[in-house]
């Protein structure tokens, strides 16, 4: 029994060494793990930090993409109204030329009409110049038409009549006045 309680004795010493390497396999273990776990944290950290910062720039790469989704929307509308305008220009463009041509005809039209009454005028102008240079006698201009008065009782009665009592000029004041038109007493 002996050889048993030998044989027990150094399977427990063997166990209790086996024991203490298992302690300090586990103290490794847990040391190992207790880096593990830090490093694992760092690890876990730095991603999460990375995970920021692609988010950020996700975000950032959207804005972008938004603001050029406006200048494209932007810039097809101006292309539109340019397009527009540009078609507005050659109607304007086309109703200048044809108002162009409209008012050149009606000038080509005037400068015939024009042509047409100097021409016309040129005769009259010669004629009007020759009387200037070489006018024709008194005599022949028309001479001023005669007016015949009554004599100048008649034409005093017929002021008395016209004017009532108060009429005062006398016979004389009537020859005179004749006198003074030159007209001869008939």
């Amino acid at each position: 029994m002996q050889a048993d309680v030998g044989w027990v004795e150094q399977e427990l010493n063997e166990v209790r060494g086996d024991c203490r390497g298992l302690k300090e396999e586990r103290g490794e273990a847990r040391a190992d793990y207790a880096l593990l776990l830090e490093s694992s944290t760092a690890v876990a950290d730095n991603l999460r930090e990375d995970i920021r910062q692609l988010r950020a720039q996700l975000e950032a790469e959207r804005a972008d993409r938004a603001q050029l989704e406006a200048e494209r929307a932007d810039r097809a509308q101006l292309e539109t109204q340019l397009a527009e305008l540009q078609a507005q220009l050659a109607t304007l463009t086309a109703a200048s030329a044809a108002s162009q041509a409209e008012l050149r005809s009606q000038l080509a039209a005037e400068r015939t009409s024009r042509q047409q009454l100097q021409t016309e005028l040129a005769f009259p102008r010669e004629e009007l110049a020759k009387l200037k240079e070489n006018p024709p006698p008194a005599t022949a201009q028309n001479p001023a038409a005669e007016v015949k008065l009554p004599d100048a009782a008649d034409l005093l009665n017929q002021l008395k009549k016209a004017n009532g009592k108060k009429f005062t000029a006398s016979l004389q004041d009537v020859e005179k006045i004749l006198e003074s038109l030159g007209v001869e007493e008939s």
